[in-house]
């Protein structure tokens, strides 16, 4: 059976002592392993929420990094706290380089708050441009190729720092994760800064297998209707069936994508099992 338990969240609504905070982080039990996708932005609601929920973190197979940005990897350190094990982590190289949001003239750090040194110490390290299975049955997806440029979701104004100059941040480091279910996938993503479609389509042609299923954080937040009614086609031709948003897909998108799909909004303690 695939238990998927979301750990971090923009919300929790409707739920008791859990906590919210901008970021995402979600546990994936599939075939006796634990896989964490991201680890949420200051760890406190990590470790928190993990413990209410009955949510194992201290020995987990493997850690994925959607990408690198401060929301989804600031709970590292927290989480080195409680491991007794050192698991595979996962990351795509671009992911470990430091970020910049120019914000009124100045530079607002948004990239992953710790060294490579301090990962390798505590995990195995693995930076990976190709497809990998992290445990049976669970895929880091890679490098996502822009078979649609115009659907990518990229944030304004954002830089990767390069021999202490600025360079532009091309969202390289976005990925997702994918669940083999047999005859379909399940894909998870953190942001989808890659863009949703170009994701789902890449897990397709690099598992042979459709994708029926979407959860994660999309990055839809104040996309214009049209855009919205395009990825909507798009994944309804990809064979999408359920979609699950999250985090930072924004209302309005979140709530056209739950009119046009069987699903559930995410929120902190969402749960979603598959029997298989």
């Amino acid at each position: 059976m695939l238990k998927i338990t979301v750990l971090v969240d923009d919300s929790a609504f409707g739920s008791r002592g859990l906590l919210a905070e901008h970021g995402f982080s979600m546990l994936v039990y599939y075939k006796g392993n634990l896989v964490l996708l991201d680890t949420g932005q200051t760890g406190m609601p990590l470790l928190l929420n993990a413990q209410q929920l009955g949510a194992d973190l201290a020995r987990l197979t493997a850690v994925v990094l959607s990408h690198g940005h401060y929301d989804h990897t600031g709970g590292i350190y927290a989480l080195t706290r409680v491991l007794k094990t050192k698991p595979l982590l996962v990351a795509h190289p671009l992911a470990l380089k430091p970020a910049v949001k120019l914000e009124e003239g100045s530079r607002r750090y948004i990239g992953i708050p710790y060294s490579q040194s301090f990962l390798e110490e505590h995990f195995s390290l693995m930076l990976e441009k190709g497809v990998l299975e992290v445990s049976p049955g669970v895929f880091f997806l890679g490098e996502v190729p822009r078979y649609y440029p115009e659907l990518t979701s990229h944030l304004p104004d954002t830089y990767v720092l390069e021999g202490g100059r600025l360079a532009p941040h091309t969202f390289t480091d976005d990925t997702a994760l994918a669940v083999d279910l047999g005859e379909e996938l399940l894909v998870a993503t953190g942001c989808g800064h890659s863009g949703l479609v170009n994701v789902t389509l890449h897990a397709e042609k690099a598992l042979g297998k459709p994708v029926t299923a979407v959860l994660g954080g999309f990055h839809l937040a104040g996309k214009p209707l049209d855009y919205l009614r395009v990825v909507e086609e798009k994944l309804r031709e990809l064979g999408v069936v359920r979609v699950y948003p999250g985090h930072c897909t924004g209302r309005v998108a979140a709530t056209r994508l739950l009119e046009a799909f069987q699903g559930e909004e995410l929120r902190v303690g969402f749960m979603l099992e598959v029997d298989h």
